[in-house]
């Protein structure tokens, strides 16, 4: 809606009467009448000065006719974010993207009824993903990347109801708040060692199957009673949280699943005690049936590297970030991302054709996937794996749930 107010004035001399003073071609309001001037008129237009609260602001003939009318706060103020962050109900905000993917957590609509706020990316690249009580349903939006600098993707909303609203909006899609790994579309396998009724065990807690939580039934079994790895309910290598794994480099100790597709591996391990700076041997975190155990994740001795033909060693992340040249030792209690692409039966824990390269160290919670995840998608399991088992802290200072869990 476009007003405009056209006013004919010649100022010969200042003047001033009740609650109004002008000079050169200005016009003040002292609508305090405290000697202070809270608005000025002139020839570009009519603005507000220092703090001035208006019960109801009108323009129109009459009061019953207005053409435009306002009541309640009236704010426009502009904030500019390049962190994760709360916003503060701020009317327009600028994210700036361009180093990482930003986290932003609208205010309690209910708070700040009647507000509207307009969230403007600066940056074509990565995604902003905003967080709230977004159009009744609890949802989460993410404003996607774009290179097209000219038509750089925003949302429009408006408080109302409890609820924010969105008016309108470029690039933007809705998600449904995370609540599970299964709520990841492209959820393979889900073994949970702080779940204790997805744990089978047999004689001195050895475990004979960790049953899978994703609804695919691809159970990881151990029928060989003297291959079963130890169940610790705490285990002080995990920061006396529960665990599933053996404590020696040597030996087919762990469970096997049925034949899965894999493009991406979640999990919370350590190796031995975590102060190892470099492998004893070849340990194996993840091997398929393949020479050698390939496919597979395996520790390269004498280093604190994979080894460099491991199919997933060329890209891993350790508690959200990228390694170099793999390098993932030492591991204390940790959270591990491995990326790359296999289907077959996996062994979990050691090596399925070198008995002497077992895993040394306690393995918590294993997630696969397809690799099909959004960048959101990603993010939201790494942190819902690090708040659970407390690795939040280490978390990369630029991962979106850093301060917060998904």
């Amino acid at each position: 809606m476009l007003f405009k107010l056209i006013i004919a004035c010649i100022c010969w001399m200042p003047f001033s009467f009740a609650g109004t003073k002008s000079n050169e071609g200005v016009i003040h309001f002292d609508a305090n009448n405290d000697g202070n001037s809270e608005m000025s008129l002139c020839k570009t237009g009519l603005s507000l000065l220092g703090n001035l609260t208006l019960d109801q602001l009108g323009l129109g003939p009459s009061s019953s006719g207005d053409n435009l009318s306002v009541r309640g706060t009236i704010g426009m103020t502009v904030e500019w974010v390049n962190s994760n962050t709360t916003l503060s109900g701020n009317s327009v905000v600028f994210a700036d993207s361009s180093a990482n993917f930003l986290y932003l957590t609208l205010p309690y609509a209910g708070n700040v009824e009647g507000r509207m706020v307009l969230i403007k990316k600066t940056s074509g690249l990565n995604a902003v993903f905003v967080a709230g009580n977004i159009e009744r349903d609890y949802l989460n939006l993410s404003i996607g990347a774009s290179a097209n600098r000219e038509k750089l993707p925003f949302v429009s909303l408006f408080s109302s109801d409890n609820v924010w609203w969105i008016q309108a909006s470029r690039n933007v899609t809705l998600t449904e708040p995370f609540t599970a790994p299964t709520s990841i579309s492209g959820l393979q396998l889900w073994l949970d060692a702080s779940d204790n009724s997805t744990i089978s065990k047999g004689v001195s807690d050895n475990v004979y199957q960790w049953s899978d939580k994703s609804g695919h039934n691809y159970h990881a079994t151990q029928v060989v009673s003297a291959r079963q790895p130890l169940y610790r309910a705490t285990d002080s290598r995990a920061g006396n949280q529960p665990s599933i794994g053996g404590n020696v480099n040597s030996g087919f100790i762990g469970v096997v699943t049925p034949s899965i597709s894999v493009g991406r591996i979640y999990c919370v391990v350590a190796y031995k005690d975590g102060a190892d700076a470099t492998f004893d041997d070849y340990s194996t975190l993840f091997s398929g049936p393949g020479a050698n155990g390939a496919l597979r994740v395996m520790g390269n001795i004498g280093t604190n590297s994979l080894f460099s033909s491991s199919t997933f060693a060329s890209q891993s992340y350790v508690n959200g970030s990228r390694t170099i040249s793999s390098a993932i030792l030492s591991m204390p209690l940790s959270l591990q991302r491995f990326e790359g692409s296999a289907s077959q039966v996996w062994s979990i824990g050691f090596n399925s054709q070198v008995s002497a390269r077992a895993w040394n160290g306690p393995i918590c919670e294993v997630i696969f996937t397809d690799g099909a995840e959004t960048d959101y998608e990603i993010q939201v399991l790494e942190g819902y794996l690090a708040w659970k088992w407390g690795l939040q802290g280490d978390l990369d200072a630029s991962h979106i749930f850093k301060n917060a869990a998904p």
